[in-house]
């Protein structure tokens, strides 16, 4: 992983001498219908409020041949169609919120294109970033808020290409109908690398209305394979499905989700996924926060290459804190459960795991561990034995279910007590959490003898 990061750091720095170089010749400004007179009287066109786009597009293409820039003033512009840019071309604003470009059709499309740099302005309704089989491209301060047309603010997609060296910096999708962030491809060749998101934000994707129900905050591998992909310090919050979201199918190479908070997400009623982050491959998760999710880490692999570590991760107040199914050799560590509503950590029809240093507190019944086929182990002074008079649906701290090899130590904390005058919270330690430990694989191997599922 250092090796990767210092490529990338390589990358940004090359890649951003290259941007100044093309991009510090010319500057034409934009003006819009309502920007102030000040502003009109020093730019070089000027904007009427309808097909604004057509102004736009026109200072882009008397840029010189080496490139240049285009700044829109502050205001608001009224676009009707789509706006295309040219390699070594940055189009900028005055900030977020002073420069705004409203979209009934169309969007801000990068094709086949490289260098180039949009950056410090707001878009609505269909106005997403479509960046399109292109390279060496830096997306720095936009804020989108996109309707049910556009498949995702910002949006890479990989159509028989490599996409190579993309970054977003303080970019944030809020309100939009689709994703906030998304990767996708097709065709043979279909390839997103060294992709970099830096204090990004998509809050409550797809929450009020959505062009289908599979809307996410960041949805990093759809369809095209992701590699060299750094996510540092963002922000998923309220997402009609998972915050940050790989689905299993796509290679998935050296990935970093670090520094990250995911809170509120699958808001959808009967989630599929739900999940703070939805995680499979070589996949690293280190660092990160998932508050209130329906499932806060969710690792679903089924035999997909690579396998995911979690490491100095906490979960507080989701439905199921950590959550492995059909994975192996997977790796938690240095990380904790808190008011879990449901479970604490759920393991299902998956071999090799390795659970260390944990601290449950707090889960729903955490002092029963649950084995194979969902029977519960009840605590008692001999030791713990199975508890057959619990009917239907229950609780557990831990749940091992057709599993092998699972290995766990930590600290698990009973409820502290609401009776005052009465010691808080109840803490197991050392050899009792390892007792724990090989009960539940010792179960959970006994019945995998039985049904051969592994």
């Amino acid at each position: 992983m250092t090796r990767s990061i210092a490529t990338v750091i390589f990358l940004v720095v090359t890649a951003g001498i290259c941007l100044t170089q093309a991009t510090g010749a010319v500057t034409l400004s934009v003006a819009a219908a309502d920007s102030s007179p000040e502003e009109k009287r020093y730019a070089d066109r000027f904007c009427d409020g309808t097909g604004d786009q057509i102004e736009i597009q026109k200072a882009i293409n008397d840029l010189p041949g080496e490139g240049g820039e285009v700044v829109l003033l502050s205001g608001h512009f009224r676009c009707d169609d789509t706006i295309r840019l040219r390699s070594g071309t940055m189009l900028s604003g005055k900030g977020a919120g002073i420069t705004v470009l409203d979209f009934t059709r169309g969007t801000i499309y990068l094709r086949d294109i490289r260098g180039v740099v949009v950056r410090d302005f707001g878009t609505t309704g269909s106005g997403s970033v479509w960046i399109y089989n292109s390279n060496v491209v830096r997306v720095r301060n936009v804020s989108a808020t996109t309707d049910t047309s556009a498949h995702g603010a910002f949006w890479i997609y990989a159509h028989n290409a490599v996409v190579d060296d993309i970054e977003f910096v303080n970019c944030t999708a809020l309100n939009c109908s689709r994703h906030g962030f998304i990767n996708n491809g097709e065709g043979t060749t279909k390839l997103v690398k060294n992709v970099r998101y830096i204090n990004c934000t998509a809050i409550n994707s797809g929450l009020f209305e959505r062009y289908n129900p599979w809307s996410t905050g960041f949805d990093l591998a759809e369809n095209s394979d992701l590699e060299n992909c750094v996510v540092s310090g963002c922000l998923a919050e309220g997402s009609w499905e998972s915050g940050f979201h790989i689905e299993n199918n796509p290679a998935k190479i050296n990935v970093l989700i670090e520094n990250c908070i995911s809170r509120n997400n699958g808001q959808r009623e009967n989630a599929d996924f739900g999940a703070g982050y939805l995680i499979s491959g070589d996949v690293t998760l280190k660092n990160c926060i998932s508050e209130n999710n329906r499932r806060g880490y969710y690792v679903v692999t089924a035999r997909t290459p690579g396998h995911p570590v979690i490491t100095d991760c906490m979960d507080r107040g989701s439905g199921q804190s950590y959550v492995l199914k059909d994975t192996a050799e997977i790796r938690i560590q240095n990380s904790s459960s808190i008011d879990a509503s449901n479970m604490g950590i759920s393991v299902i029809r998956s071999k090799n795991i390795t659970i260390s240093n944990f601290t449950l507190k707090n889960a729903a019944h955490e002092n029963i561990i649950c084995h194979s086929l969902g029977i519960p182990l009840q605590e008692s002074e001999s030791g713990y034995h199975e508890l057959h008079n619990i009917g239907g649906m229950y609780s557990c701290g831990i749940s091992v279910e057709m599993s092998k090899n699972v290995m766990f130590s930590g600290t698990i904390a009973e409820k502290e007590s609401e009776e005052p005058g009465t010691p808080g919270s109840i803490i197991r330690k050392g050899v009792i959490a390892a007792i724990i430990g090989s009960i539940v694989l010792y179960f959970a191997y006994r019945t995998l003898k039985k049904v051969k599922n592994i």
